[in-house]
């Protein structure tokens, strides 16, 4: 299929994650010769989730290069969130502060 070359592409960013836990296991488990089985966990212990922007031009994330994150940083540099009130009761300020890595990608642990 061809399209106009003047025409604009659409490019679709979705959003995904993954979820890892430290005691995720399944049903089956090593049973030993005398019937012996290890004590399973009941809880799925502490986890890291992993989320981020993808789509098919740019892959997982942005792939956003250090220099660009410093260029990034430097349009941020003494700027301040549009709605004050909701950053400075979620950051404590209404100044946005520096990148420190990917926007696209966050990292975080639970449990």
């Amino acid at each position: 299929v061809r399209s106009d070359p003047s025409a604009k592409p659409i490019i679709m960013f979705c959003q995904d994650e993954a979820i890892y836990n430290q005691n995720l296991v399944n049903s089956v488990q090593w049973v030993s010769p005398d019937g012996e089985r290890p004590i399973l966990p009941k809880k799925n212990g502490m986890g890291k989730m992993v989320s981020a922007f993808q789509s098919r031009e740019t892959g997982w994330g942005s792939g956003i290069t250090a220099d660009q994150l410093k260029e990034v940083n430097r349009r941020r540099q003494g700027q301040h969130y549009f709605d004050k009130d909701a950053a400075i009761a979620v950051n404590g300020t209404s100044k946005k502060p520096p990148l420190t890595s990917d926007p696209f990608v966050l990292k975080f642990e639970f449990g």
